[in-house]
């Protein structure tokens, strides 16, 4: 498993600071600016890398890429599910996250988070 997670990480990082990257400012005017004006300041970004092994989703500030919190997928039962597939929706109101039970009875779920909150808003059951 660990050698699974190590290169997993690497892309999903990799992943996230390419789209980073690639936001700008897409301003086409012809206006005049010196060489000496202040690149423009990303939004506000958040970045989700799931902990696979962990049982969890890290929510990374991506402004000073620090951690900021960890969202646990183990249940009031104690069950751990590893999170692995972290897609936040188009709109930005959502983060959705495969899930897989680390029990024996193999339970898939898609965990939906809120991002505002950093919580889980609910479990829907996979066939």
């Amino acid at each position: 498993m660990k050698k699974f997670f190590t290169p997993t990480l690497v892309v999903i990082m990799t992943m996230l600071f390419g789209m980073v990257s690639s936001c700008g400012n897409n301003d086409n005017s012809n206006t005049n600016s010196s060489k000496t004006d202040k690149p423009p300041s990303l939004p506000l970004a958040k970045g989700y890398v799931a902990n696979e092994a962990g049982g969890s989703v890290s929510v990374i500030d991506l402004q000073d890429s620090l951690k900021t919190t960890s969202i646990d997928f183990s249940n009031s039962a104690g069950t751990m599910f590893m999170a692995h597939n972290v897609q936040v929706a188009p709109n930005g109101k959502s983060v959705w996250v495969a899930a897989a039970g680390m029990d024996s009875s193999k339970t898939n779920y898609l965990i939906v988070i809120d991002p505002n909150s950093g919580t889980i808003k609910e479990h829907v059951l996979l066939g």
